[in-house]
């Protein structure tokens, strides 16, 4: 597996964007806020489960029913969805 570098990565974003950030503040903030979301994304756990509405490996906080079991959401779908049950929200692999 490819080791993380996140210099690169926002590197390869800025060049895909067409941002030359060092002429101006605009690329500056935008790549800075890509950068947090960066760090968020590498740091939150991959859990095993997949997403029952989007169908995407879920990636930070994961979301079951505990009553209908075979249900899990990520985070943005959940947001979305309106649940007749209560959800678990876990927010560790596990």
């Amino acid at each position: 597996m490819e080791s993380f570098d996140k210099a690169r990565l926002l590197a390869k974003i800025a060049q895909a964007v067409c941002i030359e950030v060092s002429d101006h503040t605009v690329g500056k903030s935008l790549l800075a806020s890509i950068g947090r979301e960066v760090d968020r994304h590498h740091n939150s756990p991959v859990h095993e489960d997949v997403c029952n509405c989007c169908q995407r490996q879920i990636v930070g906080v994961r979301y079951k029913c505990p009553v209908c079991l075979e249900l899990n959401l990520c985070e943005a779908c959940e947001a979305k969805n309106d649940h007749e049950h209560a959800m678990l929200k876990i927010k560790y692999r596990g």
